[in-house]
């Protein structure tokens, strides 16, 4: 297996761009005999990680951890917070023509509502006879489970390759097609606080290989300009 990819590094904090279909951690519903993303990066670095969050098996994209305990007291104090900002890339299905966001509110497994808020801007937009889909920048601004996903599937823009909360036609299209054999979603940019230098930090992370070969399918020539737009966002 090659090396995770680390995006930044100090005595601090480690961030880096995980691989799709791993988990960050583990933990016991997980698929047994997986080697995890927290494990691979103790054998490559040395480190003893202290995770400050997740993303799911599937999704791709920026995970940071701490290096001691208390750093990550300092981030779960400001995760959801504006001093954090984290963006998403994902393919929607259907039109989304304008920038726009979805608040709604979205119940825990206790079944309690909770606000939260998700925006969304279109970066690009497939059009074919049996589907269209649109390329999207997102950004949560509260961290509910599966929140985005949930969010564009109560607006009828399932994402697409998702599973749980899409449609089967558009994930088998994809699949068939575009040999897309997951969810479309990659965590590509996050602005943090350093947790102990007055500074922030700005994180990008390149699309995983499988996606970025699947946005060269869908958008042909124009897909080196859609990334030069998604680095400016």
């Amino acid at each position: 297996m090659n090396p995770i990819e680390i995006l930044f590094e100090d005595e601090d904090i480690l961030i880096v761009n995980k691989p799709p279909m791993m988990m960050v951690h583990p933990w016991r519903g997980g698929p047994r005999g997986e080697v995890d993303l927290m494990t691979l990066l103790k054998e490559q670095t040395g480190h003893w990680l202290y995770p400050v969050h997740r993303l799911d098996r599937q999704t791709s994209g920026i995970v940071l951890f701490a290096l001691k305990s208390p750093i990550v007291t300092f981030y779960k104090d400001r995760w959801h917070t504006n001093e954090v900002r984290k963006k998403y890339i994902t393919l929607a299905s259907g039109a989304l023509p304008v920038s726009g966001y979805y608040d709604n509110s979205l119940r825990n497994k206790k079944g309690i509502k909770q606000p939260c808020k998700t925006l969304f801007d279109p970066i690009a937009f497939f059009d074919h006879p049996e589907f269209s889909a649109t390329l999207c920048d997102v950004e949560i601004k509260t961290g509910r489970k599966h929140q985005i996903r949930r969010h564009f599937s109560r607006h009828m823009k399932n994402l697409v390759g998702d599973t749980r909360y899409g449609k089967g036609k558009i994930n088998d299209f994809f699949r068939e097609n575009y040999q897309l054999g997951r969810l479309f979603l990659h965590a590509h940019k996050m602005v943090l606080p350093h947790p102990k230098e007055e500074k922030l930090l700005e994180i990008r992370a390149p699309l995983s290989p499988d996606l970025d070969k699947i946005g060269e399918d869908l958008f042909k020539k124009d897909w080196s300009f859609v990334k030069d737009t998604l680095a400016q966002v």
